[in-house]
């Protein structure tokens, strides 16, 4: 049996991505998902505290488990002024597409 993995959000087949210009010790990131401990964001947050480069990290979805998301809160506030998270809850799949072609 053949088996295909298939994206979460839908692309139109052959579509190019936007170009986006990669600077020197900058990384930008996206989380596209529900702020549950099944998707692991409080592992990225926590292996961001101790990185020194420039990062700029994308949340979109929302705060399901609220024990798990005050964690995520807090490791947030912790982080170095090196890493800016902006957390943008549930989007569309539109805006959210758009946030991740930029990262």
């Amino acid at each position: 049996t053949k088996t295909i993995v298939l994206p979460n959000v839908p692309r139109t087949p052959g579509e190019e991505l936007p170009s986006v210009e990669k600077k020197s010790n900058h990384l930008r990131l996206a989380f596209v998902g529900r702020w549950h401990p099944i998707k692991n964001l409080l592992l990225v947050l926590q292996l961001l505290k101790n990185q020194a480069f420039e990062c700029q990290f994308e949340i979109i979805g929302p705060q399901e488990d609220g024990e798990y998301s005050a964690k995520c809160a807090a490791v947030i506030s912790e982080l170095p002024t090196n890493i800016q998270v902006k957390i943008h809850g549930a989007l569309p799949t539109e805006s959210a597409m758009q946030i991740v072609n930029q990262c």
